[in-house]
């Protein structure tokens, strides 16, 4: 007997060294973990940034692991493969083949949650996902927000595990694609500085963004020329981040953040440089998360004839913040953009012409976020975009099968 419980102890020792070794070898190749303690300066959410830098070393309880194997089986989706680099100014030059469509997925509000009790749900979002990749081909994916289902009290580390999910799915699917944060990413990724979000961030080695660099409000600002095989441009992607939510002095919530002024002045300026770099004609689509308010007033001004419907359904109102900054009427007086691309609300799918400029909801894959949304099928999908050689657009509902 007692020797028995002398090899039980000698054992645990052991064990514990070869932990202790283990554990200060990985920090070693991984110096953002840091193995001492952190002075008055490092406060805890800088901490909290710097524990992210270490890899999620196991991906849940028992049922979680599933969610990890659907996504180690998933195949690379065949698309054109065109060459895309990042320019001095942080804009994407994408350049497509000569006579080529330019095709775009839009994917919005997946909803992965990390959580034991959501691995079904997760994995079903992960399906769904590579399903209608697969389906479309496209040359690039627009992912317009709440991939991550952060709140004010989810854990950090089932939304550091959804986010790792989404990376490895990415990444297995093999198609560049690009953000456009949705509040639910902000009530994430906000615990973080924004050194720290742009280090997460590269471990994706199929996610193109700027990380930052426009120095204008919100974090997913992007650029990206598509341009023909002869240099003329085929269209200007334009992504703005319509942010989180709106707290004023006394606490209190008034609402669903906006895109700033700072940012609908920084859109101008990049429709100029566009129409300076190749001609008046340039064309430009944008994409962002919460709507604005002019899709509730296109929808209402069907029935005066004032706007024309193209296709899908109003099933839920509105969630367009309080405040206008004047994006919509800055995109008409211009006259660059084509098409308006959100996502947010999860049930709208329609899509309307108003003042020249076509509003579309993209079809959402969410499984968690709205009560009994998963046995919910008609709003679930995605938005397919062509771009014709001849700069014609197309926009093409892709309901999930």
């Amino acid at each position: 007997m007692k020797q028995n419980w002398l090899h039980k102890l000698f054992a645990g020792i052991l064990m514990c060294l070869i932990a202790g070794i283990g554990l200060f070898a990985w920090a070693d190749q991984n110096p953002v973990f840091c193995m001492c303690c952190p002075d008055e300066k490092q406060d805890r959410r800088a901490l909290k940034g710097a524990l992210y830098a270490a890899p999620l070393s196991a991906p849940g309880s028992k049922g979680y692991v599933q969610v990890y194997e659907a996504v180690a089986g998933l195949e690379p989706v065949s698309h054109q493969n065109l060459n895309l680099k990042r320019q001095s100014d942080g804009s994407f030059l994408i350049r497509k083949k000569s006579g080529s469509t330019f095709r775009i997925l839009q994917i919005t509000d997946v909803h992965l949650t990390g959580s034991e009790e959501n691995w079904e749900k997760d994995r079903k979002a992960v399906l769904t996902v590579t399903d209608l990749v697969a389906r479309s081909k496209p040359d690039f994916i627009v992912m317009t927000g709440d991939l991550v289902f952060g709140t004010g009290s989810s854990d950090p580390d089932n939304d550091r595990r959804a986010l790792d999910v989404l990376f490895q799915m990415m990444d297995a699917i093999g198609i560049p694609w690009t953000w456009a944060f949705g509040n639910h990413d902000h009530s994430f990724l906000d615990r973080y500085e924004e050194s720290e979000i742009t280090e997460m961030l590269s471990r994706c080695r199929t996610l193109r963004m700027s990380g930052g660099s426009q120095k204008i409000t919100g974090y997913s600002n992007e650029v990206f020329q598509v341009e023909n095989l002869d240099g003329s441009l085929s269209v200007g992607l334009i992504v703005l981040d319509s942010h989180n939510e709106i707290w004023n002095a006394d606490g209190q919530n008034a609402g669903y953040d906006y895109i700033r002024e700072d940012q609908v002045d920084w859109y101008e300026n990049q429709v100029q440089r566009l129409r300076e770099t190749y001609g008046e004609d340039a064309r430009t689509l944008l994409f962002f998360h919460i709507p604005v308010p002019e899709y509730q007033t296109a929808w209402e001004e069907l029935t005066t004839g004032g706007a024309g419907y193209l296709s899908g359904d109003w099933r839920e109102p509105v969630a367009s913040s309080r405040v206008n900054s004047g994006l919509f009427d800055r995109a008409v007086r211009l006259g660059s953009t084509m098409a308006m691309f959100c996502g947010h609300d999860h049930l709208n799918d329609y899509q309307v012409e108003y003042q020249g400029i076509r509003l579309v909801y993209g079809k959402s894959i969410d499984y968690v976020a709205y009560p009994g949304i998963e046995q919910q099928t008609q709003q679930r999908g995605a938005t397919q975009i062509e771009i014709g050689p001849k700069g014609n657009l197309e926009v093409i509902p892709v309901a999930f099968e």
